[in-house]
């Protein structure tokens, strides 16, 4: 059964991580704009020049402060439920997470491009094309 705890409380550690991202790609965005003055054409004119591989590198940059902070905070539970070797479950967890998302990104890359081409050509995506919105209706 410590098994299975185990690795439930990995999957919710890796769960809490993509929900703290959102916040995380917002204070980048926030931050950009105030030390970069961006207004709407400098950040049409940013999202011109991302290429998909730059793209990647700054989703994996600030995917790693939540899944940082989710390990630290693993190993604080992984030490108190009793489990030997907290350091080694926490780094398997960041380890977990990153090629979990690395996974998704490699699924999803053709939807992920053709968004990010619609970004770039100044458009709205569109929410019917978005993966999770497929997946998430029911008709």
């Amino acid at each position: 059964m410590r098994i299975i705890g185990l690795i439930v409380l990995i999957f919710i550690l890796i769960k809490a991580a993509a929900l703290l991202f959102a916040p995380f790609m917002l204070a980048f965005m926030a931050a950009k704009k105030a030390l970069c003055h961006m207004d709407e054409k400098k950040w049409m004119e940013y999202l011109g020049r991302l290429t998909h591989a730059g793209f990647a590198v700054r989703f994996f940059l600030i995917y790693l402060v939540p899944m940082v902070i989710v390990s630290a905070l693993g190993y604080l539970l992984f030490a108190l439920f009793g489990y030997e070797n907290p350091l080694g479950l926490a780094a398997l967890t960041f380890a977990v997470g990153m090629l979990l998302s690395l996974w998704q990104i490699f699924r999803h890359k053709q939807e992920l491009i053709t968004q990010l081409g619609r970004i770039q050509a100044g458009q709205a995506p569109e929410e019917e094309d978005a993966p999770a919105a497929k997946k998430g209706r029911r008709k």
